[in-house]
């Protein structure tokens, strides 16, 4: 295809296996791909954003694929940070419970890696695959795929050991100890987004407990953070609408 940039001018003609032979063509072998790191300015802020060379940034993608939701994750993680909360006229702050319980599990975590190819192989091995769709007891669905690795990799500040708990990522969605919704705002576009919050608290052994806190966005996963040594998350973790607890609130 020679389709390579917006606005280029560029014209397709199909031909079938018969219209070549007719006219003594044969089709190319497709060149190398060789990925180029392109900076832009966007509404949101600046971000880096990665396209085979000589295509234009934002032209190196399926339409079709992106339209069905893939792709989404990634302009979901760009974003993740940048929402706020919002609260309704008159709202009150839910109310918290104090502790939440330390779940055991078999599950341990993975030895933190530093390289894309580490990175990805980690998530590969986490979750079964490539992406892989997860249900939460509460009937919602979240997908998760590369996007998380690719959110990485666009700031080297966030390589800071949370891939050792990728391991984790099917229990905290499937059998999470809370989940809360709320509506967010971005802070720059205005845009509303429908977040889903998991957390958990996992004990790992006697003497080390992990708190997990995964979000998704409008059905994509968004981002994820985790804090040691503490047995109940920050109150600014747990807002919104909670519809799902695993424990019975005393």
């Amino acid at each position: 295809m020679p389709l390579n940039g917006w606005n280029c001018r560029c014209t397709v003609q199909s031909l079938s296996a018969g219209d070549l032979k007719r006219r003594g063509l044969a089709v190319s072998e497709p060149p190398p791909s060789r990925p180029r790191k392109h900076r832009l300015n966007t509404p949101d802020g600046p971000v880096t954003v990665t396209a085979p060379e000589g295509i234009d940034p934002g032209f190196a993608y399926n339409p079709g694929r992106a339209a069905a939701g893939h792709g989404a994750d990634t302009r979901a993680m760009e974003g993740h940070g940048r929402f706020e909360p919002l609260s309704a006229p008159g709202g009150t702050v839910p109310r918290h419970p104090p502790v939440l319980p330390a779940a055991d599990t078999e599950t341990r975590p993975a030895e933190p890696v530093r390289t894309e190819a580490a990175l990805r192989a980690a998530l590969r091995t986490a979750i079964g695959g490539d992406e892989k769709v997860f249900r939460d007891p509460a009937g919602g669905a979240v997908r998760i795929g590369q996007a998380i690795v690719d959110h990485m990799l666009a700031d080297t500040n966030r390589i800071d050991g949370r891939d050792a708990y990728f391991p984790l990522l099917p229990e905290l969605i499937e059998d999470p100890a809370e989940i809360w919704v709320g509506f967010a705002a971005h802070e720059k576009t205005g845009r509303v987004v429908l977040r889903r919050r998991y957390v958990k608290i996992f004990a790992l052994d006697k003497n080390r407990v992990i708190g997990l806190v995964a979000d998704q966005d409008n059905g994509y996963w968004s981002g994820l953070t985790f804090f040691r040594g503490r047995k109940s998350p920050p109150a600014a973790l747990r807002t919104g609408l909670r519809i799902y607890s695993a424990f019975e609130e005393r």
